[in-house]
């Protein structure tokens, strides 16, 4: 099993302001009311994750895990992480999700709040219905870049800027205070069609089923001519 990975980040922390009329406003990710740290952890519990994360840099300088570090502003936008390709296979989309477990209690009235982290490009199969025909395609992944990662490569994962600014707000929003972050897996798509889900390999089949789960071993000898 895969060891948790801990890194502390000392940020400026924002609350939300009172506004004349009473009501809530939300603040800019810039702005500053007290100094907190906050605790990243990288759940790392599924040994069979086709993924290896490398690396982790905020504003671009590489952080040690365990050790604080200053940030102001948008600091969600700034953080990359450096994730290598340990499968035999060609990796084509893969996400990461960064939770807040303080912005709730994982209830469908009050779930946790988290920021998606994608690259790469969403391949049809996963759009792919029981009666055989393709759900339709948001025109966000439409817009998604096309990448290749052979075996053995290493990628790296960003959240976009504007989106990050508008999600860490909503994250101090959701929180007195924010001081723990969780970096997991979420999905991995192979240019062979199969996947990697939640700590499951799946491949596809025909319909009405349309994915299969495999083992590890399966995975590695599965290919689209099987």
């Amino acid at each position: 099993m895969w060891p948790t990975i801990v890194f502390l980040v000392s940020l400026q922390l924002s609350l939300p302001l009172a506004c004349a009329s009473g009501q809530s406003v939300k603040p800019d990710a810039a702005d500053s009311a007290s100094q907190s740290e906050i605790v990243f952890t990288l759940r790392n519990d599924m040994t069979n994750a086709p993924i290896q994360v490398v690396g982790i840099s905020i504003e671009g300088k590489k952080v040690s895990f365990g050790t604080p570090v200053r940030l102001t502003g948008n600091w969600l936008g700034k953080i990359r992480v450096d994730v290598k390709n340990i499968s035999p296979k060609e990796l084509v989309y893969g996400t990461l999700t960064v939770w807040f477990p303080e912005t709730g209690d994982g209830t469908s009235q009050h779930p946790y709040m988290t920021s998606a982290i994608s690259l790469g490009r969403r391949p049809l199969v996963a759009f792919r219905r029981k009666d055989g025909t393709l759900a339709p395609i948001p025109s966000a992944i439409e817009k998604q870049v096309e990448v290749s990662f052979l075996p053995g490569s290493t990628m790296s994962f960003q959240v976009e800027p504007e989106r990050a600014s508008y999600e860490q707000q909503q994250v101090y929003s959701a929180a007195d205070e924010i001081t723990k972050a969780e970096l997991r897996f979420s999905s991995f798509y192979f240019a062979d069609g199969t996947q990697w889900t939640g700590g499951t390999y799946f491949a596809p089949v025909p319909p009405p089923q349309v994915w299969k789960e495999i083992t590890p071993a399966e995975f590695n000898a599965h290919s689209t001519a099987n």
